[in-house]
């Protein structure tokens, strides 16, 4: 996770999801178009680059991975989710081991629900993490998706209007 010259003339290319690490106090931003995820500190300073720039799917230490239009970013003290658009999974950074591995998805569109390798994505693009759960905007199935870290199983929210929400 070492910052690093990149073959690109921009920084950033068609951010997506923005989220501020409290804990460290840096920027981590889904540099949607570069394939990667950019870490800076408050003063814009690129600290760390997650993925090599090249459009892929490869689950490797940090520098190799490779990611196709990563959207969606969240973060904990030990990890860093995203959501990886293009490739319909969710990958997961460890910080500790500089490893990125695909933890939900198989990597075909679909909206299929149950163990988390198994679990479908039709365009999963923003992320929310709270009590040991990451939810999933899946854009284009118009659904909510929960995936359960701690069991590893995906499911679909049944979203419902209460009277006073109309």
């Amino acid at each position: 996770m070492e910052a690093r010259d990149t073959h690109h003339a921009e920084v950033l290319s068609g951010s997506g999801q923005l989220v501020f690490d409290n804990e460290r106090r840096r920027l981590l931003i889904a540099d949607t178009r570069h394939h990667r995820v950019v870490i800076t500190d408050l003063e814009g300073q690129v600290t760390h680059v997650i993925g090599t720039g090249e459009e892929g799917w490869a689950d490797a230490v940090c520098e190799e991975s490779q990611f196709r239009h990563p959207h969606g970013i969240a973060a904990d003290a030990d990890f860093i989710y995203v959501a990886d658009t293009g490739n319909h999974v969710i990958r997961r950074v460890n910080r500790r081991a500089h490893q990125v591995t695909t933890i939900a998805g198989s990597r075909k569109t679909g909206r299929d629900d149950g163990p988390a390798c198994e679990a479908s994505f039709e365009e999963p693009v923003s992320l929310a993490l709270a009590d040991a759960v990451l939810y999933i905007a899946d854009a284009r199935s118009h659904t909510i998706r929960a995936l359960d870290l701690t069991a590893l199983t995906v499911s679909t929210l049944s979203l419902k209007l209460s009277p006073a929400g109309r």
